[in-house]
C-alpha cells in the first residue's frame, strides 16, 4: 500500500511537471511567433517587437517562468529574401526542479513592389 501510494504520488507530480513544461513551451513559442510576425510587417521594428514578445510572455506565464530572454535578428537567404527570427529562452519552475526551454519564431519580411503596367 505504501509503495503503491508513493508511486501514484510520484506519477502525479511527474504528470504535473510535464504539463507545466508543455504549457510553458506553448507560451514561449506563441510569443516568439507573434513577435516575429509583428516585426516582419511593413514598417515593423525588431527591437520594438522584442519588447512586445517580452510583454506577451510576462502576461501569459504568471509565476511559471522565473526568467526569460529574447533575441531578435534579420536573416537574408541566398535569393535576397529577408526573414525576422525571434528566439526566446526561459527557466521553468516545476515542482521537481527547474529547466530551460527555448522557442523560435520566424516570418518573412513584407516588401512593397509596385505592379508594372
Amino acid at each position: 500500500m505504501v509503495i503503491g501510494a508513493s508511486v501514484f504520488v510520484l506519477g502525479l507530480v511527474l504528470t504535473i511537471d510535464v504539463g507545466l513544461g508543455y504549457y510553458a513551451r506553448l507560451v514561449l513559442s506563441g510569443a516568439a511567433q507573434e513577435g516575429a510576425v509583428e516585426a516582419a510587417r511593413l514598417g515593423g521594428s525588431v527591437a520594438e517587437d522584442m519588447a512586445q514578445t517580452d510583454a506577451l510572455i510576462s502576461g501569459s506565464s504568471g509565476s511559471l517562468l522565473r526568467s526569460w530572454s529574447t533575441r531578435g535578428r534579420v536573416e537574408t537567404d541566398g535569393l535576397g529574401g529577408r526573414r525576422v527570427v525571434i528566439e526566446t529562452s526561459a527557466v521553468v519552475a516545476g515542482p521537481i526542479g527547474s529547466w530551460t526551454l527555448t522557442a523560435t519564431g520566424s516570418a518573412p519580411v513584407e516588401r512593397f513592389r509596385p505592379q508594372g503596367g
